[in-house]
């Protein structure tokens, strides 16, 4: 980061955001971003009264000081000169305890405006819900006023009435005063004139409000200082015996630990849980740039603001300061280590998976403890102000050491896999044979079996599209997450949950990427050509370790998620944007009330003023039937099957050809416009899903879409069907559709409430119903099949008729069916994430034969694993 940008971040940027939270949260309710601009206009002068009200009071200080002096500053300066006149002036400053650098005290007023002025214009200037927005005979608040036209030239009337009003204002606030600072006053209202008259009249009007605010601000002070105004006495409570030096160092520690812990702290927790999540394979950075965006950000807010608060405040006001910081780090500890730390998934926007509830219950509670610790912590800071300090000053030490570490975490992963990262695997080609066999495995991540039928109705073109295709709807995954689920689907029953357990002298990792080079090896041993794409958890990385296949030179290795998603760089710059402004939101929500988190966390836009004509990276749903933003994770993996068929290379030589590839469009739901189901930046299926009330039913059952995790997940899954049944168009086109195995599974399904399948403990039976399609040589025809099947048999299936006697080249066994006839025992892990250990995964096992029917209310839970 420049000198210019660390300076942006601590200065300005967090005053920007406090606009945008304003204006968004006044919008929500008023829905009339006129009206939010007056009360953003209120709310921040009425947050910076405090401030002017000081720094009124500085100059009137200085103004007595240099009025006492100025007798004999005179005398000095007319009888002296030189050096001479020099030292006698400071001399004479020093007797009276004044240095000239004092004088800059009567410039505080203005100095705060500055950055008030810079953050202002940036919000109000590039606000994108003013554009078009008419007020009054204005017809554009996005656009200098020009309301009236002389002689061909356009007149803007706001800027010139907010001057006269800055005139005005200045002219009471000056009375008494020295011509030469009414003179100051009237020129800074005709720079900010200069500066203004070609703005947008909505940043205009605001500025224009805050003029007004502050001439009935001096007309007040004016009749208070005349003592004509109602007397108004607010007690503070008194703090004798507590030290001023001592209030200092607790507001020092304070600011400086809740910067850390919102701006380090807690993104860098985020981050090294799953630090690959927050890289880019086509734009390599270090993730630990955005802690240092937040630190910035987190230290401007504590450190610079509340420390001008700080430093303007009185001696008593120092003190109430500081146990008010004092109060706030303990509060925030007690929020974030004690509530909302269990909320669902969240993705490297910073979004829930699902929106979090808060139950009145848990708010109150939540309160009553706040209210607590708060009283609790006062009396300790009234009691025991040294061990205050030293307290904050451990908080500021432990939560720095921590983030220090896990940077260092961070940076490790980032560089490890720098070194591995080859430029060549973002160029994929997946080349299928005309005259020989080929092979595709490919594993659409957390698919959702059961709603295939309806999308096949939905849309009956994919019956042709899918032409040969078998359909198995009775298919079990052995785990309820894709570390459980997903090394069965491709290394075959000895990567089950139980058998690779029986092997606990070795890492799960070692374990997870055998089952990935189980198939790649043994077609590359028999001959074929073999390429693979993106294979899932490679490494026990988020973005897949292609080296494992690094001892297999001969084996093709491929990035496709993401690498299609990047022909505009606006997107890559939406990105960085999100996560540096929501990583700092996200810490202050956390640590915030409950009964607050709600409205901070704002559906996860965390009160940005989205502006529509940007590339997204996140999605809001905003209605069962409308939607706005593209979700980057999505478009990653949608993309690269949209490029399916760019990249399929058509060869003519005879040689056998094996693909094995992962997608993730099934894994990361939105909600696409229908009837294409295709993603668009503003989505309305308004019209669309009115018209489909009460045709979605098979066999009498109709498929529920009422909540947002139903709609968007069929949404995905149809999208992914769609985008498939284009690419089986151009084989066929290409003439290498029949002499291709096509085998499509899933490492597991998803709970969405669909359907009435659950286990004795409550879970819906739909997160192990796996999906799996098979299409064989020359087949032909939709056909759906109900025998029994696992997730577990794909490499079986792969390998029938195309390897004689297929043997796991690792443990030397049979790779065959036979343990689907035995009682089964399937994954309920207690956790999701991969890790390198050797230890196995807590979860329940339940019982099941592969020979009974597929009866998922029958199903028992037995033990633990």
């Amino acid at each position: 980061m420049s000198i210019i940008t660390i300076l942006y971040l601590l200065f300005i940027r967090p005053l920007e955001l406090l606009f945008e939270v304003i204006f968004s949260l006044a919008n929500r309710f008023l829905n009339n971003p006129v009206l939010c601009i007056v009360v953003l206009s209120l709310v921040v002068n009425f947050l910076v009264l405090p401030l002017y009200k000081r720094a009124d009071a500085l100059q009137t200080e200085e103004r007595a000081k240099e009025k006492s002096l100025e007798k004999w500053v005179n005398h000095i300066k007319k009888t002296f000169s030189g050096d001479e006149r020099f030292l006698m002036l400071q001399y004479y400053y020093r007797q009276n305890d004044y240095k000239p650098i004092y004088a800059l005290k009567s410039s505080v007023s203005l100095l705060l405006q500055i950055p008030f002025f810079i953050a202002a214009y940036r919000f109000l200037s590039q606000l994108a819900l003013l554009r078009g927005l008419s007020f009054g005979p204005i017809a554009d608040l996005s656009q200098p006023d020009a309301l009236f036209t002389v002689g061909g030239f356009t007149i803007n009337v706001l800027p010139i009435a907010m001057t006269l009003i800055n005139i005005i204002s200045g002219t009471v606030y000056s009375k008494g005063l020295p011509a030469k600072q009414k003179v100051q006053l009237y020129g800074v209202a005709l720079v900010f004139l200069v500066l203004l008259y070609t703005s947008p009249s909505g940043l205009v009007f605001y500025w224009l409000l805050n003029n007004l605010f502050s001439l009935l601000k001096n007309i007040v002070f004016k009749l208070y200082e005349a003592g004509k105004g109602p007397k108004i006495s607010i007690p503070l409570p008194k703090f004798e015996g507590l030290s001023l030096k001592t209030a200092n160092l607790i507001f020092v520690f304070t600011a400086l630990f809740l910067a850390i812990l919102t701006g380090a702290f807690i993104p860098s927790n985020v981050i090294t849980a799953s630090t690959q999540e927050f890289m880019d394979i086509m734009d390599l950075q270090n993730p630990v740039q955005y802690v240092w965006y937040t630190t910035c950000m987190a230290l401007g807010t504590f450190v610079v603001w509340f420390g001008v608060y700080y430093l303007l405040a009185d001696k008593e006001g120092k003190v109430l300061f500081s146990m008010g910081m004092w109060v706030l780090s303990g509060v925030a500890v007690m929020d974030y280590m004690g509530f909302g730390r269990k909320l669902g998934l969240i993705n490297s926007f910073l979004q829930y998976e699902t929106i979090p509830v808060f139950s009145r219950k848990l708010k109150l509670m939540n309160l009553a403890l706040v209210l607590l610790v708060a009283l609790v912590l006062c009396l300790i800071y009234r009691k025991k102000q040294r061990l205050v300090q030293y307290g904050a000053t451990v908080l500021f030490l432990a939560v720095s050491v921590i983030s220090v570490i896990n940077m260092g975490q961070m940076t490790g992963t980032y560089r490890e896999f720098a070194k591995t990262h080859d430029a060549k695997s973002l160029y994929a080609e997946i080349p299928l044979s005309k005259s020989g066999q080929n092979v595709i495995v490919l594993m659409l991540d957390r698919a959702v079996t059961l709603q295939l039928p309806y999308i096949f109705q939905e849309k009956p073109e994919l019956y042709e599209q899918f032409d040969g295709f078998t359909y198995y709807p009775n298919t079990l995954s052995y785990g309820s997450v894709t570390s459980v689920g997903a090394p069965g689907l491709f290394g075959g029953y000895e990567y089950i949950p139980t058998e690779m357990n029986k092997r606990d002298h070795e890492l799960m990792v070692d374990k997870h990427d055998e089952a990935l080079k189980v198939m790649p090896k043994i077609f590359s041993d028999e001959g074929y050509e073999v390429t693979v794409c993106d294979p899932t958890y490679a490494g026990y990385d988020w973005i897949p370790d292609l080296t494992i296949y690094d001892e297999y030179p001969e084996i093709h290795k491929y990035y496709t998620n993401g690498v299609f998603n990047y022909d505009n760089t606006l997107t890559k710059h939406r990105t960085e944007n999100v996560r540096h402004r929501n990583f700092f939101c996200f810490s202050i929500t956390k640590i915030a009330p409950v009964a607050l988190q709600g409205a901070l966390y704002n559906a996860g836009l965390y009160n940005e003023i989205v502006k529509p004509e940007e590339i997204f990276s996140s999605q809001i749903v905003t209605g069962p039937s409308t939607a706005t933003g593209l979700f980057e994770p999505f478009m990653n993996a949608y993309t690269a099957l949209e490029a399916l068929p760019s990249i399929t290379k058509i060869e003519k030589k005879e040689e056998d050809t094996f693909l094995m590839m992962s997608n993730d469009t099934t894994h990361e739901p939105v909600m696409l416009q229908t009837p294409d189901y295709v993603p668009v930046e503003n989505v309305d299926n308004t019209e669309y899903d009115a018209s489909m009330v009460g045709k979605r039913i098979i066999d009498g059952m109709e498929l529920p879409l009422a909540t947002e995790e139903q709609i968007i997940h069929y949404h995905a899954n149809m999208a992914a069907y769609l985008e498939l049944g284009k690419w089986f168009d151009y084989l066929r086109q290409q003439g290498v559709y029949d002499n291709t195995r096509i085998i499509i599974a899933s490492d597991h399904g998803r709970g969405l409430g669909q359907f009435p399948y659950n286990l004795e403990n409550g879970e819906s039976s739909e997160t192990y119903r796996a999906l799996l399609l098979v299409k064989d040589f020359n087949a032909t025809g939709f056909t759906t099949d109900n025998t029994f099947m696992t997730n577990a048999d794909v490499p079986v299936l792969a390998f029938k008729d195309t390897v004689e006697h297929p043997v796991n080249p690792f443990t030397g066994k049979d790779i065959n069916s036979d343990a689907k006839a035995e009682e089964m025992q399937i994954s309920m892990p207690t956790v999701w994430e991969v890790s390198d250990s050797n230890t196995t995964r807590e979860g329940e096992w339940i019982s099941f034969s592969g020979t009974d029917s597929f009866d998922m209310s029958n199903w028992k839970i037995l033990g633990v694993y």
